[in-house]
């Protein structure tokens, strides 16, 4: 486990492009083209959480917000910090942030497949809303997950 003082969760800025180009390389193994991102970061709606251990970005988070819903895009850590309760605090940074905001609702989709997100998502109050079926390439269906911010309410410990 880190201590505090070893790590921060900073919203990213145009500079902070190529750091995320690497995260989605090493965390997702595609990339996003540096114009999109721009796009995406100089537009009010995104927001990008960026993970920084002591003098290195290993994760992030990526939603857009729109009429007091969220939808998550991204979320991730760098493999060899996996299992470290670093995903977890992604999680809860952007759970507070939403808070803060005072977001209704937010949504996002997971493979099926992925056991191990699912229960992540659950522990922290999402529900399965649905399915998307042959969202992901291959043909594997997407589970569409929510958490309702009025009917749960994530508290800092």
């Amino acid at each position: 486990m880190y201590t505090q003082s070893e790590y921060q969760i900073i919203k990213a800025t145009l500079k902070n492009i190529p750091d995320i180009c690497v995260l989605e390389r090493t965390i997702f193994t595609k990339e996003l083209q540096k114009s999109e991102l721009e796009s995406q970061l100089n537009n009010p709606l995104f927001y990008f959480g960026l993970l920084k251990l002591r003098e290195s970005f290993i994760g992030y988070y990526q939603m857009v917000i729109i009429e007091g819903e969220a939808e998550l895009y991204q979320i991730g850590v760098e493999e060899k910090f996996r299992g470290q309760g670093l995903g977890d605090l992604l999680i809860k940074h952007l759970l507070n942030e939403l808070e803060k905001l005072h977001i209704r609702k937010v949504f996002l989709d997971v493979k099926s497949t992925n056991v191990i997100a699912i229960k992540f998502y659950e522990k922290y109050g999402f529900k399965r809303l649905g399915i998307r079926s042959s969202y992901y390439n291959m043909g594997e269906d997407a589970l569409i997950l929510e958490r309702d911010f009025n009917g749960v309410v994530y508290k800092k410990k």
